[in-house]
């Protein structure tokens, strides 16, 4: 499918993967036939987490938190968080998406 580091998120029988080219999204078959169901931007390739209807994800070279639409891929928040690791994986407390950076953490409070 891609080359991969990191961690995945699973809901059901889809897999987002983050892919060093961009997150993708891929349907896992009862066959185990996998089908891509989108590509996200290039830049999107930290390792994922599912929280609040969204998917949140990295951008480590810039160092921005993205909050995914999971049906698409398509970003519907940028965050600026500062420098990431390559393996910076955001968590889930409540209302906040919290992001470990080079720096501490960042803590961003979604609506």
């Amino acid at each position: 499918l891609c080359r991969s580091f990191g961690g995945t998120a699973v809901d059901g029988d889809v897999v987002y993967v983050p892919c060093t080219d961009g997150l993708r999204a891929v349907r896992i078959t009862a066959d185990g036939q996998l089908h891509q169901l989108w590509h996200a931007d290039s830049d999107v390739t930290g390792s994922p987490v599912l929280g609040g209807g969204l998917l949140w994800s990295v951008d480590p070279s810039g160092g921005v938190l993205h909050a995914l639409d999971p049906d698409t891929g398509r970003s519907v928040s940028r965050t600026d968080v500062g420098t990431t690791s390559r393996f910076a994986t955001p968590a889930l407390s409540g209302r906040d998406v919290i992001v470990p950076t080079m720096d501490g953490a960042v803590i961003v409070r979604t609506s």
